[in-house]
Formats: structure tokens, C-alpha cells, sequence
């Protein structure tokens, strides 16, 4: 059975704007509730903006470093280090997560967050199943759909998959 609650927000979605969304209206004084079927940050800091650019800064200290002597430094061939580059990236999307994990649950009183997915019942009523197995409906006035994108991901052998 179906746990109901109210709140005054609901935001599905933590994104570039669920969060700051959110943390807006918790400040505001009122009961919000953010769903995330996912990881927490939305596509820029777990599929988009963030890992690519950690991955281009891998890139250019090796271009760096094979243009070395072109400014009077001399610097043996770079090789690169494919397991170290996407752990170096994990680690910094792990922390940005964990960034906005916190901000939402220990920096903003009001804020609840819930993971699951999220399915509308009624114009002002939804339904999320959460990744517990638990389902929760939740109610809310102003609902606020901030789902983004999805990166689509090509078939490459020897790489790990988005997310995994």
C-alpha cells in the first residue's frame, strides 16, 4: 500500500534548474519534495558538461605535454592511461553528486528528496515508485517537471557503460 503525502512544491527532476528550484522554495518557507529516478545533478553533471570536460582536460595536459618542446621543454612521448583518465572522471561526478546531495538534504531544511520514478495520477497527484519497492504518492499544488535530457550512448566495445 501507497503512502500519501502533501507538500506545497513537487519537482521531478534534479537538474540544473530542480535544484536551484528547489533550495528556492524551501527558502521561501514551503514543503518541497524532489524526485530523482537517478542519479542526483540531472545530465550536466552525470552525462554532459562535467565528465566531458574532465575527460578534454586529460586530453589537452597530454597535448601539453607532446608539444613540450615547442617552448624549450623537453618531455618524453605522453602515453595515455584510459583507467586512470575515467576514475579521475568518476571521482570529481561522484563529488559533484555528493555536492548536490547535501546541499538538498542537510544545507536546505524543507527540502525531501526521493528516489524513484515518478508517474502522474491525476493532474495534481503522483505516484513514485521508489528504488526501495516502496510506491509513495505524493500531492502537491505546483508540480514542476525538470526530467531534462537522456545522453545517447553508442555501442563501443571496452568501455564501461554511462552509469555504470
Amino acid at each position: 500500500m501507497a503512502t500519501s503525502v502533501r507538500y506545497d512544491a513537487l519537482i521531478i527532476g534534479s537538474g540544473q534548474a530542480g535544484n536551484p528550484l528547489a533550495t528556492a522554495l524551501a527558502k521561501a518557507g514551503r514543503k518541497v519534495a524532489l524526485v530523482e529516478k537517478h542519479y542526483l545533478g540531472g545530465s550536466c553533471i552525470n552525462y554532459g558538461c562535467s565528465p566531458v570536460k574532465a575527460m578534454l582536460a586529460s586530453a589537452e595536459r597530454m597535448q601539453q605535454v607532446a608539444t613540450a618542446a615547442d617552448y624549450g621543454v623537453k618531455a618524453s612521448a605522453p602515453r595515455p592511461d584510459f583507467r586512470a583518465i575515467v576514475a579521475r572522471k568518476d571521482a570529481i561526478i561522484q563529488a559533484k553528486r555528493e555536492g548536490v546531495e547535501k546541499n538538498l538534504t542537510e544545507e536546505q531544511p524543507g527540502i525531501t528528496v526521493l528516489h524513484g520514478h515518478a508517474a502522474f495520477t491525476s493532474p495534481r497527484t503522483v505516484r513514485i515508485a521508489l528504488l526501495t519497492g516502496e510506491q509513495q504518492v505524493v500531492k502537491a499544488p505546483l508540480i514542476f517537471i525538470n526530467t531534462g535530457t537522456r545522453a545517447a550512448v553508442p555501442p563501443l566495445t571496452g568501455w564501461p557503460r554511462v552509469g555504470s
